[in-house]
């Protein structure tokens, strides 16, 4: 973990209000963030400001045969997961395994020695996003002015002091409503 990384680590531990971070088989890492919060417990200390959470840095050992993923791997990996995230897992396309007879080794099939045959079964993905252009003109954004409420969420023997739900129309250009 280096320069950006390093300061995104440490924003998320801020953010989060992380108490312990586990550090697995990295010494340098941990050398850096041990370091990084004694300097800020230190200022902590000075300026009396007791606000700043200060995790505790813990180092565990690296199991016996692990290795490190080369980053063009765990770079495959996440752009893999976000191509799924966005299409889906792959699934068998119902229209190619109910095609009916016929030589199989014109569509893909496999011939085997024995004489039979299979299909080749043609994977798609589960989910197809697309993309939908409209003109700006035709679209039309719309405003709830008011909310009428249920005689239940009402102190008992008040009325509802508004009127009922009104939809107005916003003009998109100049912001207001019509």
């Amino acid at each position: 973990i280096r320069d950006e990384g390093y300061d995104l680590l440490l924003h998320a531990a801020k953010a989060l209000k992380i108490s312990v971070l586990l550090i697995l088989g990295h010494d340098r890492l941990y050398s850096m963030l041990t370091n990084h919060y004694k300097k800020l417990q230190k200022e902590n200390e000075s300026n009396n400001n007791g606000t700043i959470v200060i995790p505790k840095v813990l180092k565990l050992p690296r199991s016996g045969g692990v290795v490190s993923r080369p980053s063009s791997f765990v770079r495959q990996c996440r752009s893999r997961a976000v191509k799924r995230y966005f299409y889906g897992d792959l699934v068998v396309d119902s229209s190619s395994s109910s095609s009916g007879g016929g030589d199989s080794s014109k569509d893909g099939g496999v011939k085997h020695q024995d004489g039979s045959s299979s299909s080749k079964l043609h994977r798609v993905h589960q989910l197809t996003p697309f993309l939908v252009q409209l003109p700006f003109s035709d679209i039309k954004v719309y405003k709830l002015s008011s909310m009428a409420l249920s005689s239940s969420l009402l102190p008992v023997a008040q009325l509802q002091s508004t009127d009922a739900i009104q939809i107005q129309q916003l003009d998109l250009e100049s912001g207001a409503a019509e």
